[in-house]
């Protein structure tokens, strides 16, 4: 539908408002003045006789002349549309081509192509799609998957293209040093992102010359196993040890084993599992227990147990008391020497002592030996 901004004159006045041409009717719908509205007209154009410019009185007028069969002449000054808003006095500055109001009811098809292909040339082309984005490191990371990673930081590394060039790409909010492959294309490098043990989301974000965006997400689950029991740097006189420990950051796990045995595994809420390995052998001195985490799918995390076995404490070293009690009971003296020698003394020997030692039997040899063995 065409519309136009236009004056129809009355005999001795006129009203404005718009005149509406479709292919199959013409309509004038009056704006204003209000008094004037009974002005306004729908009819079909099959009834229309005149389409001219009007002539009066063998003069030509600016103005377009409409005839329909049945009655109704209707004559039209093709105005400036900000005359119909303001209502106010119409000037020949602001009469346009009445030819216009012609051509658009004798050849409405081509104004009306001739509009649409103009239309066409000042429409903005489409905008290119956003960014595509594909991942080169970590290896299998794709949009939605989670991947294994280890170690302290994550290197990812991509390719990155878009019709208008891109002209950065961000990895959890970290700029990534771009190399260009092609005017459209670049790769992206980011040796140094955090990674924390757990489940971890890395957000690849792409951004175009045009100011468009891509996005694409995975998520890399690094495993990590805490020993929890016992302490590190433990030691212990007992021949047997209970592992305890957490898996974080793993899922679907299978088994957990320790030197060799068996743990017992717990889920957690959070998805992290428990285990527990009781009564597990340790030799005399240091020790390094093997440990192995394994998955459903065949992944495998190790981890170690170092724990120290220190013999077993023998009696606490005899007092001068204990001493002095041996030899008055009847023990033989070179027994007590024996005792002497072989769990120490706690005690330093003083005249005083050593003259109650002898009074009591004791000869030079226990002395000698109770020298030597204070502790």
């Amino acid at each position: 539908m065409l519309r136009y901004p236009v004056a129809h004159q009355h005999a001795m006045t006129g009203c404005y408002g718009y005149l509406y041409v479709s292919r199959d009717s013409m309509r004038y719908e009056v704006v204003q003045p209000e008094k004037d509205k009974g002005h306004s007209f729908e009819r079909p154009r099959s009834q229309l006789t005149v389409a001219k410019q009007w002539t009066f009185m063998g003069k030509g007028l600016p103005e377009a002349e409409f005839k329909f069969a049945g009655g109704g002449t209707y004559h039209f000054f093709h105005i400036r549309k900000e005359l119909v808003q303001s209502g106010g006095k119409l000037d020949w500055g602001s009469v346009l081509a009445y030819q216009d109001l012609i051509s658009a009811v004798n050849d409405f098809e081509t104004i009306v192509a001739g509009l649409e292909m103009q239309a066409e040339r000042l429409r903005p082309p489409p905008p290119a799609p956003p960014p595509v984005i594909s991942m080169l490191e970590p290896e299998g990371a794709e949009e939605g998957r989670t991947v294994a990673g280890s170690g302290s930081a994550l290197h990812v590394r991509g390719v990155a293209s878009q019709a208008t060039g891109i002209v950065s790409v961000s990895v959890n909010g970290q700029t990534a040093y771009l190399k260009n492959l092609a005017p459209q294309t670049v790769e992206f490098d980011l040796r140094e992102v955090p990674l924390p043990a757990g489940l971890n989301a890395v957000v690849v974000v792409a951004t175009a010359q045009d100011k468009s965006q891509g996005q694409l997400l995975f998520k890399v689950s690094k495993a990590e196993v805490r020993v929890l029991e016992p302490a590190a740097g433990s030691e212990t006189a007992e021949g047997r040890v209970k592992v305890r420990g957490l898996v974080v950051g793993m899922r679907d796990i299978d088994r957990v084993e320790v030197a060799g045995q068996r743990a017992v595994l717990r889920t957690l809420n959070d998805g992290n599992v428990e285990f527990e390995a009781e009564q597990v052998a340790l030799a005399e001195g240091a020790n390094t227990l093997a440990g192995v985490v394994s998955t459903v799918s065949g992944r495998r995390e190790t981890f170690k147990v170092e724990v120290k076995r220190v013999p077993p404490a023998g009696p606490p070293p005899l007092t001068s008391a204990e001493v002095e009690e041996a030899l008055a009971g009847g023990i033989p003296v070179g027994r007590v020497t024996e005792m002497v020698s072989q769990y120490g003394v706690n005690f330093a020997l003083t005249d005083e002592i050593e003259g109650r030692l002898r009074a009591l039997g004791a000869d030079d040899a226990l002395l000698l030996a109770i020298a030597k063995a204070k502790r």
